[in-house]
């Protein structure tokens, strides 16, 4: 059952092919060492997904005080402001104390405050949702020195035409990478707005 209410409460913001890829990659980081991390929560259901596809705790980042302010390179339509997505983290927990789930690991912060020793050592899994630019380097920054051998990294909006920053983020960031930045196929043969990195 809390399948079926996670699919149907995230079908709103990743979509159901978003959704099924997340679980696979989930899954396939169950089989991993290393820990799971999401950068950009808001109430935390995508990392609760994560948790009970993996196994594993979830390590939760965000400012908890909605987005930051857009910069240059975030030029968008407008959809996207400072402070949306406001939430209190003291909701995550307590949503995951009530389906029973292990209690996430939260750092209430900006991405530009925090410091590596405030990651896990090893990360299996990454979920990356900061919409800007800065946001999305920051945190590549952070979670991919510490992505152990075949670790995953998922990075929703890559391909948002609303959020031009994540794109331009990952592809400075990757530029001098071994790794190759892989767009999402959506299982109804369309292309996605996410894109997938493996660490070699």
């Amino acid at each position: 059952m809390l399948i079926l209410w996670l699919a149907a409460a995230l079908r709103k913001t990743i979509g159901m092919g978003g959704f099924v890829r997340l679980g696979y990659f989930a899954m396939e980081a169950s089989k991993m060492d290393g820990d799971l991390v999401e950068f950009g929560s808001w109430r935390g259901l995508t990392a609760m997904f994560m948790s009970v596809m993996s196994g594993k705790t979830a390590w939760i980042y965000d400012s908890f005080e909605g987005l930051p302010e857009p910069g240059p390179e975030d030029i968008s339509n407008g959809n996207f402001f400072k402070s949306q997505f406001l939430c209190d983290e003291k909701e995550i927990s307590q949503i995951f104390h009530e389906v029973q789930l292990p209690a996430p690991i939260i750092h209430k912060a900006w991405f530009a405050d925090l410091k590596p020793q405030d990651l896990p050592e090893r990360i299996a899994f990454a979920h990356l949702d900061g919409d800007f630019y800065e946001s999305i380097k920051t945190s590549l920054s952070l979670v991919y020195p510490r992505m152990t051998t075949g670790g995953l990294c998922f990075i929703h909006d890559y391909a948002n035409p609303n959020l031009p920053g994540a794109r331009k983020a990952v592809d400075e960031f990757m530029a001098d990478k071994k790794e190759r930045v892989a767009q999402m196929q959506d299982p109804f043969g369309d292309l996605s707005c996410h894109c997938m990195i493996q660490k070699l």
